[in-house]
């Protein structure tokens, strides 16, 4: 329940944020309108912001709490003590390495969908609707293959006999490739 207050609170500062922003940008045009209209738009401007801000603060508090949950269940909490279990170590860096390989397969997906259906679509109220079919269902494929990749890499992860020695070695080896891969990305895109 605490993560969801948080979540709550994140939203509330996030809507100030924006409103304090929002009220600074147009703060030359209300100036002269006097006092009562800047406290009306701050109002409305908080109003307009702020929902958005709460309901997705208290969506992302929800969704921790069911993450806190299934890792307790699961017995993932505290990480670094269960990572100490070769086998637990495995699965986790499988599960790592799993996310990236189907959300990269619906990308690429979606690319080439569009480059081969929907491109051709005349109107683009067609294409869209074309895309959005077609990530639905490379959605839905990507969910059912996505056991069997997590299967095959954890199943290669058991056949190397590195990392077993009682270290979390593959989910700290996948979360610096993680953190190299970002730090390339950033490099290359400037």
């Amino acid at each position: 329940m605490r993560s969801i207050f948080d979540g709550m609170r994140a939203g509330v500062f996030a809507a100030l944020i924006l409103t304090l922003w929002g009220f600074w940008v147009v703060s030359g045009a209300v100036g002269d309108a006097g006092a009562r209209t800047g406290a009306a738009f701050v109002a409305v401007a908080f109003g307009l912001l702020g929902l958005p801000q709460i309901l997705y603060g208290t969506a992302l508090g929800v969704l921790l709490a069911v993450w806190t949950v299934a890792l307790e269940r699961m017995r993932l909490i505290p990480l670094r003590e269960a990572l100490a279990d070769t086998a637990i170590d495995r699965r986790v860096a499988a599960g790592l390495v799993t996310v990236p390989i189907c959300v990269g397969a619906v990308a690429l997906g979606v690319m080439g969908f569009h480059l081969t259906v929907t491109s051709g679509f005349a109107r683009d109220a067609f294409q869209a609707q074309g895309l959005a079919i077609g990530v639905g269902v490379l959605c839905m494929v990507s969910a059912l293959v996505a056991p069997l990749v997590y299967g095959i890499i954890e199943g290669g992860l058991r056949r190397i006999p590195f990392g077993e020695d009682r270290r979390p070695v593959w989910t700290w080896l996948i979360i610096g490739l993680y953190g190299l891969g970002a730090v390339v990305g950033v490099v290359a895109a400037y």
